[in-house]
């Protein structure tokens, strides 16, 4: 048993240093491999802190340098706007100089310039003495907005002798300029008013021929409008011509006028709206009243719901139109236009239902008076009826 027990601890002896030396050599390797693992930590920090350097160095430039080049932009922004406003200048005075000399010579030959027929176009091109910018109707636009910059000259001119009336500073004022100015303001106001006129003739005309109710944003370049449809982007570029003449204020009125006279035909007589006008008071309460007659329920609510589904058929399609023509909008300008189409929608609305003669509200008042002057047993019945109906229509109008 001493011999086994002495083999048995020689050979614990034995695994121990074989043991520790395996021990001793993965200590060696790992303090090996560590050191390794540290220089390479060292060079990445030191490879990180060198580009973090350039990163700041590179983002400190791209500061300058932005800085730089956005004064460079706005000095060339800045610098743009001068240029524009020089050439606007510019073309403003050429186009002063043309009509002060075209009024000079009207002045001096004694014959007055066909301003009306030119630009109206019944003159030859060849043969028209003003330029083609107001002659030729493609240039309507252009001309409208030239002849505006001229009109707010004139009355800058006005507003400046307003100002030294009130100031009280008097300057000697040149005859001969001032005579000059007053000619060329008032060739100005006639080119104006004729080239207004033929927008709307032309804007009548145009609606006249109706068609279609049928928009269509993508314009082909050689045919703007299909056949058979209302050609709405001729009217919105003559829409957006007159809006550089107060407003489009007489545009508005006629188109009003127009859809009332040709889409409303029942509702407007005109012809009996001027005779009743022209009558004397005197002779009306002389005159005996005619018979009136007899009253039917069936017909008055056959006849307002006629008008009434007429009116609101007008409305839907002329909306669309209004929404299309009306809508436009010219950033030069400097002025909002998103307005526009709710302040002719709401004119149409005022003259159809709230003229105080033949506007839809009259025609109920009429009806209802008409029943109230039945003193039947009868009157009370008819008279809810026809609440009812307006009532239902109306119910229709806020559906819509």
């Amino acid at each position: 048993m001493t011999e086994s027990f002495s083999q048995a601890a020689n050979m614990c002896s034995t695994l121990v240093d074989v043991t520790r030396q395996i021990t001793k050599d993965a200590t060696e390797a790992v303090l090996e491999v560590e050191d390794a693992y540290q220089i390479r930590l060292e060079a990445h920090e030191l490879f990180c802190r060198n580009a973090l350097g350039r990163t700041e160095e590179i983002q400190n430039q791209f500061r300058i340098n932005g800085r730089a080049a956005l004064q460079i932009g706005n000095q060339l922004e800045f610098a743009e706007s001068k240029r524009k406003r020089c050439e606007s200048a510019s073309m403003l005075i050429r186009r002063w100089w043309l009509m002060e000399s075209l009024a000079e010579q009207e002045n001096m030959s004694g014959e007055p310039l066909k301003v009306q027929e030119e630009v109206r176009g019944a003159v030859p091109l060849t043969s028209c003495r003003m330029d083609p910018l107001f002659t030729r109707s493609e240039n309507s636009i252009e001309a409208s907005r030239a002849l505006r910059q001229l009109r707010q000259v004139v009355k800058s001119r006005g507003n400046a002798a307003s100002a030294n009336m009130q100031t009280g500073k008097w300057e000697k004022s040149d005859v001969t300029s001032s005579r000059r100015f007053d000619l060329t303001a008032g060739l100005i106001q006639r080119t104006s008013e004729a080239l207004e006129e033929r927008l709307l003739n032309s804007f009548t005309d145009i609606y006249g021929r109706g068609g279609a109710y049928e928009f269509n944003t993508v314009v082909n370049m050689t045919q703007k409008h299909r056949a058979g449809t209302i050609a709405w982007q001729e009217l919105r570029d003559i829409a957006h011509a007159c809006w550089l003449f107060e407003g489009g204020r007489k545009l508005y009125e006629t188109y009003v006028d127009i859809v009332v006279a040709t889409r409303l035909p029942e509702l407007f007589d005109m012809d009996k709206m001027k005779r009743v006008g022209e009558e004397d008071d005197n002779e009306e309460q002389e005159q005996e009243p005619e018979p009136e007659e007899e009253f039917d329920m069936d017909t008055a609510r056959s006849q307002l719901s006629s008008l009434f589904h007429r009116v609101s058929e007008v409305f839907m399609q002329e909306f669309q139109l209004i929404g299309y023509v009306f809508d436009y909008s010219d950033e030069s300008e400097g002025a909002l236009t998103e307005s526009i189409p709710l302040t002719v929608a709401r004119a149409l609305c005022y003259r159809v239902i709230g003229d105080p003669k033949n506007g839809l509200q009259a025609k109920i008042n009429s009806l209802l008076d008409r029943i109230d002057r039945k003193s039947d047993f009868d009157t009370g019945t008819k008279k809810l009826d026809t609440f009812v109906v307006i009532h239902e229509r109306l119910q229709v109008y806020l559906n819509y």
